[in-house]
């Protein structure tokens, strides 16, 4: 059994959160969505980035629009203040019917999360 059928037997809504900095947004993070979208059919699948410019150029508002360039859905790519927590995202939904899934790339399989913080 697949984890997206574990959750659809149980009728939970389930959702997915793509973590991380998108300096910029390029077709690998593209592809994570995607790569999301088939693995969870029907699931909520949006991006959780921070607006931290400290050491990094890109802003909020031009990662989300290379994004929504790139055919990102509006709305799915969120600023958080923790994007391993993106309780900006998750509060949305109710934790009794809802399954939450945090994905990362083949890249950064061997990268702890880093729970409260950023990474």
């Amino acid at each position: 059994m697949l984890i997206f059928e574990l959750f659809e037997a149980r009728k939970l809504k389930t959702v997915v959160i793509l973590p991380g900095g998108f300096h910029p947004f390029h077709p690998g993070h593209l592809s994570l969505y995607q790569s999301a979208e088939s693995m969870f059919p029907g699931a909520d699948i949006y991006y959780a980035a921070t607006n931290d410019k400290s050491e990094r150029p890109f802003d909020i508002a031009d990662k989300a629009a290379l994004a929504q360039i790139a055919g990102v859905p509006k709305g799915h790519f969120v600023q958080v203040k923790s994007p391993f927590q993106a309780r900006e995202i998750v509060d949305r939904y109710d934790p009794n019917t809802t399954a939450v899934v945090f994905a990362r790339s083949e890249k950064d399989k061997n990268e702890p999360p880093y729970a409260g913080g950023v990474k």
